[in-house]
């Protein structure tokens, strides 16, 4: 038995990173007495996959995770257990039964929504700096490597994280939500697993759109839901 299971990584949560996420899920499982089925090999791991990582200090309103069960339980029963054994923090909001022979969601997702909070700014200037990113033909961010390799040593996986990346081929849509502090919602798309982080975006805003007064690293980060290539999605 295959479930889908839709539930929210609150505020208190945003800086738990993937692993940490994964391990909160799987404890919860375990606590509501699923009957989560375990992978072949050496090291059995429970078949759980999880979609889409979200960056460390990003809240997740409408995360998404497969669960494989060894043997069938009701719908009711299995909501009615997750739903008391998840940690402070995270909320069950939905459960439901997919196909077994379901391709993985991983590689389905279409699109990220996700708002992000802009201290420092108003609209006027966010606007401004919004229809300069519109109107450029590329969008070229820098991604650092956290770590540099020796330069004796550097590895192909180093080399990728040093790589420019065209932000505009990301970015589906992008608009001000006005608020207090104003706000951007920023589609991005999805190419088999991969896509960009908010957060770059905004700091392109603010290098090369002439967005001042903001600091990226003191904005807040929500994604609100994913979209995937059959028109379904998890979102309110």
């Amino acid at each position: 038995m295959r479930v889908r299971i839709r539930y929210e990584k609150g505020d208190e949560q945003r800086f738990l990173g993937h692993l940490e996420v994964r391990r909160a899920l799987v404890m919860a499982l375990a606590r509501a007495g699923w009957p989560v089925a375990m992978t072949k090999g050496y090291t059995p791991r429970p078949k759980v996959e999880m979609v889409a990582p979200l960056p460390v200090g990003t809240a997740g309103l409408n995360e998404v995770a497969d669960v494989y069960l060894s043997e069938s339980r009701s719908l009711e029963d299995l909501g009615r257990s997750l739903g008391e054994a998840m940690p402070p923090g995270f909320k069950l909001k939905e459960v439901w039964r997919i196909s077994p022979d379901e391709s993985t969601l991983e590689t389905r997702i279409t699109a990220s929504t996700y708002r992000v909070l802009v201290y420092g700014a108003e609209d006027a200037p966010l606007k401004r700096a919004l229809e300069c990113f519109l109107g450029k033909d590329e969008a070229k961010f820098h991604r650092e490597a956290r770590e540099q390799a020796r330069e004796t040593r550097e590895s192909h996986d180093t080399r990728e994280k040093n790589r420019q990346i065209d932000l505009k081929l990301f970015v589906r849509r992008i608009e001000v939500v006005t608020s207090a502090p104003p706000a951007l919602r920023i589609v991005l798309r999805h190419f088999e697993g991969r896509t960009v982080r908010p957060a770059w975006v905004l700091e392109f805003l603010v290098k090369h759109c002439g967005l001042e007064g903001v600091d990226p690293r003191e904005s807040v980060v929500d994604r609100e839901w994913l979209d995937w290539g059959d028109g379904g999605s998890h979102g309110s």
